[in-house]
Formats: C-alpha cells, structure tokens, sequence
C-alpha cells in the first residue's frame, strides 16, 4: 500500500487523524497501514518511533476536546474544523445542552448512577412524571419504564372494564405513568383448552379457577407447590 492511498484512507474513515505507514514490503508486495483516532499531541510519551514506520498526522481541532458530556469529537466536517457525536440525552454543536428524555434507557445511558424514582418523561410537547426503575432484577439490568400496574385486590382493570374501551388516561398523578394498561395472560392446562386450566397467571384479566379479581396466581389440581390464590401487586415495565 503506498502513502497516499494509505492517507486517502484515512481521509474516508471519519474518526482518522493520523497512520503509521510500513516502509516495508510484506510478503503479498504491500505496506501495512495503520490508522488512528488520535495525533501527538497530548500523547507525546505514547509516541514511539520505529525507523521502519512513517508516521503523519494532520491538525486536530479535537485536540481542546470541544465535545462536552463524553461525545465523539470527529476532526474536520465543519467550517469550525470539528463535529460532535453526542450520546443520548444531549444535543446542540458542542452537546452540551440536555436533550429532553423520551424513555428510561435514555436516562440510564445519559448516568449510569440514575437513582430508582420519578422522572419526566417527553411525549411530543408534553411532559409527563413516570416512574423509572434503574439496575438489574431478573428480566435483565439497565433501566426499565414503569408502563403500568394494578392491584390484585381491585377490580379497576377487570377484562371488561370501560378502561378498556375508552381512550382516557387513567390516574395519572397516582400511578406517576402517562401509559395505558395492559393485559397479560399465562394458562397451564393438560387437556388443551383455555377455560378450565389447572393454572393462571393473569394481569388485568379474568378467569377461572377464582373470577373474582384481575391480577394473581391461580394454581390448581396437583401443582408442584400446591393450590395456589396469590392476589398480588401488579407490574409491567418496558425497556
């Protein structure tokens, strides 16, 4: 490979600012090139010099890191000499304005230290306080957003409940979700139909073996762990 189509390498890859080319043939007849995402400057002690390398580099404007809140700084594109990647959760040339939140794994990656609360969440113009549960439980780690949830005691999601039918938000300020319910269902049964299954786990639904409420565990009929009536809180979070 010869110096300038190494270069024009380099010009091509958008995070280039500098290659080590081997004088040297290899075998095949070519010259190793290497490219870099960094000069010189500022790592004149990492810079070693091999009589067998050419080395160039061109001027940096990433050299004062001009990127704010960890973005990419990428050398050249711009009138100003430079261009910045932000990361999620910031916007603007230098990305050092905050970007409005539209999920809970924005927020995580935008500071893996979140702390499990309420945040306000963006939908188009309008700000809603959602609940964001930060870290691993058994589903996986991250940050999971609070959708919906429901009291297994109560009724209010029953399968044909009117919230159901209706397009209307449903507690809002109680629930800290600007989300609709969910309906979710798990049947167990040996004889291969839904209405008569030896065991039910169910969130906003209705059933047999106990009708009477909308989120639990029924289990029935010989079950590992027995006959089971949990009536439980209720939780769904999307990530």
């Amino acid at each position: 490979m010869k110096m300038d189509f190494c270069e024009n390498m380099c010009y091509m890859e958008p995070d280039c600012v500098s290659i080590n080319l081997e004088k040297r043939a290899g075998g095949n007849g070519g010259y190793k090139c290497e490219l870099n995402n960094v000069t010189h400057e500022g790592h004149e002690r990492e810079l070693k010099r091999e009589d067998h390398y050419f080395y160039r580099a061109a001027d940096s404007a990433c050299f004062d890191s001009p990127c704010g809140n960890k973005a990419t700084c990428q050398s050249g594109f711009t009138d100003k000499g430079y261009r910045c990647l932000c990361t999620s959760g910031f916007k603007g040339p230098n990305c050092k304005k905050a970007s409005p939140i539209t999920s809970c794994m924005e927020q995580y990656e935008k500071d893996w230290s979140s702390k499990s609360e309420v945040y306000p969440l963006t939908f188009g113009s309008q700000k809603i306080p959602v609940y964001f549960h930060m870290g691993g439980f058994s589903c996986g780690d991250r940050g999971w957003t609070l959708a919906t949830k429901t009291d297994g005691e109560k009724r209010t999601f029953y399968y044909d409940s009117h919230f159901w039918s209706n397009r209307n938000s449903s507690n809002l300020v109680g629930g800290k979700t600007g989300f609709d319910s969910a309906r979710i269902g798990f049947l167990g049964n040996n004889e291969g139909d839904c209405f008569t299954p030896d065991s039910r786990i169910g969130f906003n639904t209705g059933g047999y073996h106990d009708d009477s409420k909308t989120c639990r565990n029924e289990a029935r009929y010989g079950g590992d762990d027995g006959w089971k009536h949990i009536k439980p809180m209720g939780y769904v979070l999307v990530q």
